[in-house]
């Protein structure tokens, strides 16, 4: 909740006295979970190497523990750092697509669809790694109906982010910025609740937008998603990203 509201230090502090409570109780499954924890506040430092080590760990207790709930979610934070650190080159998306799909087949296996559908957008974010983006577009249009149908505003909203990032990787820069903007102002009106890293992500895709389409056609594409509500926006990616690529433009 600290993270939630850009508290980061002060998140750090409560997931380390867990940390410590657990160790001196014993209790591995909350060792587990707060490993788990600390791999996310590392992530949204930009750690992501520790991150990756950090949630190794988690999932390494929960499979010795058979915590089928703490395995998927250790599984998911792992696939998620694993794949950014793809987008920088530093491993192969092909190979955190395994993962992926074994969180989501236990998230099926225990009823969890919330979960599932965070589950669906790491796998759409794989297959846009990978130049699939067929695939990408089925399982990011899964995972939106499914958080539509559960109300999840912030899930929407994840989706909505993914769609940018696919969006930007077919070269559709415009219909990217468009869509960034949407999710961090349905998100995060304020600026609050964007971690580091995130916020460092948007920032980049500003620049690239920038740097491909001109100042003021970059801002004006902004200025266009932030007047837009969620289902305008999620309309307008699901739209932009079925016509036909254009060749691909990285954003790392």
């Amino acid at each position: 909740m600290c993270l939630d509201i850009a508290r980061p230090k002060a998140a750090d502090r409560f997931v380390h006295e867990a940390l410590a409570l657990c160790k001196r109780l014993g209790e591995r499954h909350g060792i587990a979970r707060c490993l788990n924890l600390l791999g996310y506040l590392t992530w949204a430092r930009g750690n992501l190497s520790v991150a990756c080590d950090l949630h190794r760990r988690s999932l390494t207790l929960n499979r010795e523990l058979d915590d089928r709930w703490g395995t998927a979610w250790a599984l998911h934070r792992l696939s998620m750092t694993l794949l950014h650190l793809a987008e920088q080159g530093q491993v192969e998306a092909s190979s955190v697509r395994p993962l992926i799909e074994e969180g989501l087949a236990i998230w099926q296996e225990l009823g969890e669809r919330r979960h599932f559908a965070f589950a669906l957008s790491d796998l759409a974010h794989a297959a846009t790694l990978e130049g699939d983006f067929e695939r990408a577009r089925r399982c990011f249009a899964e995972s939106h109906a499914i958080f539509a149908e559960l109300a999840d505003q912030s899930g929407v909203c994840w989706v909505l982010a993914g769609y940018g990032f696919l969006l930007a990787t077919q070269g559709h820069q415009e219909a990217a910025l468009c869509a960034y903007a949407a999710a961090i102002t349905a998100f995060a009106p304020d600026g609050r609740g964007l971690v580091p890293f995130q916020q460092l992500r948007f920032e980049r895709q500003q620049q690239l937008g920038r740097d491909v389409l001109g100042a003021d056609a970059a801002a004006r594409a902004w200025a266009d998603g932030q007047r837009m509500s969620l289902p305008e926006a999620i309309a307008r990616v699901q739209l932009a990203s079925a016509a036909a690529p254009a060749e691909g433009v990285s954003s790392r």
